[in-house]
Formats: structure tokens, sequence, C-alpha cells
């Protein structure tokens, strides 16, 4: 009996790790906001890159529309040499939406009272303090008959997104206080973005040695069973 207790523990030890994915992403930055032209130039260098859970569940009822809040777990941003991290950042699908035409759009976005937002605060050229805001960012596939997305599930498919992807929108944000509960926003936006790296997250060696037990204690189990028979 305790071989077929133990088996499956080792199943979902390993299988839990696996649903972990890391994705980076490369481009440039092609505009800045006025007050922060001191901080970055156009051409500077962008990268992103992120975790998340590929078997984050669904929060939105519409066939169409995936919505999966806290999915990111963590991720950095890089301008230049200014770096900042995000953790709990959420992903949105929507296969083959109609908004005036068909489209499927791939979006990051913060959309959680979880999201944590860790970046240096950059001084303006307007002498205010800009706060890091974090990314807004979007794959689409606008070109009459969309064929980005097969569903709205998280997609896993790196060639899909690249080949088929006929528009990338990232913009990393800051916000300056204005009091009275309103911001002023500015930032960057972020061209030629190439989605260059697709990465299972490595099973930690803690798992690998939780797994060699249990291969050792299943032998056991069987030489014990063998020697009571």
């Amino acid at each position: 009996m305790r071989k077929f207790i133990i088996a499956p523990l080792f199943f979902l030890a390993f299988n839990s790790q696996a649903a972990s994915i890391t994705w980076k992403l490369t481009g440039e930055v092609e505009t800045v906001g006025e007050p922060l032209s001191h901080v970055f130039s156009i051409g500077d260098s962008v990268e992103y890159i992120f975790t998340f859970d590929s078997l984050s569940p669904d929060t939105d009822a519409n066939p169409v529309w995936g919505r999966y809040i806290n999915a990111i777990s963590s991720a950095t941003i890089t301008v230049g040499s200014y770096s900042a991290t995000i953790e709990n950042y959420g992903i949105e699908v929507i296969n083959d939406s109609d908004w005036g035409q068909p489209e499927d759009l791939i979006s990051y976005h913060t959309d959680s009272t979880e999201t944590i937002l860790d970046g240096a605060d950059l001084l303006g050229s307007d002498n205010r303090i800009y706060r890091f805001a974090g990314l807004e960012g979007a794959f689409q596939d606008q070109d009459g008959t969309p064929n980005m997305l097969s569903s709205d599930s998280l997609p896993l498919d790196l060639q899909d997104i690249n080949n088929l992807a006929t528009r990338e929108t990232f913009y990393v944000n800051w916000h300056a206080w204005l009091g009275g509960g309103s911001n002023l926003g500015n930032g960057i936006s972020t061209t030629n973005i190439q989605l260059t790296d697709i990465t299972p997250v490595p099973i930690p060696p803690a798992a690998w040695l939780f797994g060699s037990g249990l291969i050792g204690l299943i032998s056991f189990a069987r030489k014990f069973s063998a020697t009571v028979d």
C-alpha cells in the first residue's frame, strides 16, 4: 500500500515545478517623455524578463477572454542602466475579439492590489519626483484574420507570437504625485520588441533530493514486500 501512496507524491513534486515558465523580451527605447529625457535616450536597450505560472486560473467566464490575475510571479525590467522589479502582475488573453475588426491580443499589466512595484525614483527635469509605475504591454494580431491564438488560454508557443503578431506595444511608466488624488504620467515607449527566450524554470535541488528520497523509499518498500512474501 505504501508504494501507491508515495508514487503520486513524487509526480506532484515535479509536476508543480513544470508549470513555471520564464520569457525574455528585448527591444529599444523609441520615445521618451520630456521630463525623463535626461535619464533615458532613444535607442537605449530594454529587457523584460518575467516568470509566469502556466496553470494560473482564468477568472473571466467569457469564452474568448482569459484574465489571469497575478499569473506573473516575478519580473525584472531593465532600461539602459535602470532596473526595476515587479511581483504579482496580470496577463490578459483575448482570442479573436471583435473591436471594429477581429483581433488576437496578449496584454501585460497591473491588475491586483497584491502587485508590488520596486524601482528607484527619478528626478524629472520639471523637478518632480517620478515613481516607477510598472509596464503596460501587448502583442496584437490585427490583420483581419487573426491566428496568433487558438483559445483564451495562457499562450505557451513562442513561435506563434513572434511570427504572427502584427503589432507589439510596450510602455514603461513613472508617475509624479500632483496631490488631490492625481498623478502626472510619464515614461518611455519601446520598439523592435522580440520574444527571444522561453525556458521552463529548473527544478530546485531540494525537489531533486525529495524525489531521490522517494525513489529510495519505493525501492525499500518493494524489497520489504518481497521479504515478507
